[in-house]
């Protein structure tokens, strides 16, 4: 059965989970009207996982977490992963560190703007490409965006139709290697992977060697390795 793809509601933007719920004039107009009516101001959030901290921030309180960047297993590396959305242009990133912290090799890329989730998926797709090119065999996949580890899981989850092309790559990958763990990061531990999917090179895979990694980048995995704690 053919599906029209564009939205039945405005009519214009094809129809995803983005677009439907952040995007679309229509849902947003609903939700604001509702938090106005309980005396909440809301934000612009690019996707679930930030439209869930604002929840918790502004409905439930503000109790803090002490928060820190998880190190892999001995003879594990941690493949840390992100992806990023603007009104002009999209990227994704991804960084390999040691169980000590230490930086082995990232990636960064550019890709036309479409969905928050789409470009998470292709960032956790270019970390396990970096992972296979420098040769690791078990890997600790990590990332802040929970909608897209959902569709890692093996139970007929699957992501919006403009995300397959992705997400079956990423299921072919994950098959060469001997362990691909995956969890959830909270974003201020995910900070390293978040300035490398900002970055948006001119290429869709960029390598990039830790010697000419960025200050700001060294300082982030510098603090990671020390143990920095974060709060939220």
């Amino acid at each position: 059965m053919e599906v029209d793809p564009v939205c039945i509601l405005c009519n214009i933007m094809l129809e995803d989970d983005y677009h439907l719920f952040f995007s679309c004039s229509y849902p947003v107009f609903i939700r604001r009207h509702i938090l106005r009516l309980l005396g909440l101001r809301d934000v612009i959030a690019q996707d679930w996982d930030k439209q869930i901290d604002w929840c918790v921030d502004h409905i439930k309180g503000g109790n803090s977490i002490a928060i820190s960047w998880q190190k892999p297993e001995v003879g594990d590396v941690a493949v840390n992963t992100d992806g990023s959305l603007s009104d002009d242009g999209a990227g994704f990133g991804a960084i390999i560190r040691d169980e000590h912290g230490t930086a082995l090799s990232a990636v960064e890329g550019s890709s036309g703007p479409s969905s928050i989730t789409l470009h998470e998926l292709q960032g956790i797709e270019a970390g396990l490409k970096l992972a296979i090119l420098n040769g690791h065999s078990r890997i600790s996949l990590k990332s802040d965006s929970k909608t897209s580890l959902s569709y890692l899981k093996e139970d007929g989850s699957k992501p919006p139709w403009t995300c397959h092309h992705v997400w079956e790559s990423i299921k072919r990958l994950r098959m060469q290697f001997e362990k691909c763990s995956h969890s959830h990061n909270y974003r201020e531990v995910n900070g390293a992977a978040d300035l490398l999917a900002s970055s948006r090179p001119a290429w869709n895979f960029v390598v990039v060697h830790p010697n000419s990694f960025s200050e700001e980048l060294k300082k982030i995995i510098r603090e990671d390795a020390m143990g920095k704690t974060y709060y939220r």
